[in-house]
């Protein structure tokens, strides 16, 4: 056996070896320890995360509550424009 093909074998192994550890460790880096650090990383606390949602809640039940005026005055100024036509006659 010819130690230069030897030589250019193991050359290129280790070529193909470091740039495949790299490209794993790269991959590993960018994809896997953001998923790591969000499951494992440190949680708010459950008191904030209550006010928070107290907070949300309060806003939605303003909004609807907003929206149930709005829609009683659309439902006046319907009747108001009915009343305003009249019977209609055949």
């Amino acid at each position: 056996m010819d130690y230069r093909a030897l030589a250019e074998l193991v050359m290129l192994s280790s070529f193909g070896v470091s740039t495949l550890v790299f490209a794993v460790g790269l991959s590993l880096r960018l994809f896997l320890a953001p998923t790591l650090r969000e499951l494992y990383g440190r949680r708010p606390n459950p008191e904030a995360e209550q006010k928070l949602l107290k907070a949300h809640l309060a806003q939605v039940e303003e909004r609807l509550g907003s929206i149930e005026v709005s829609l009683e005055r659309l439902s006046a100024a319907d009747d108001f424009d009915r009343q305003l036509e009249g019977p209609k006659l055949g």
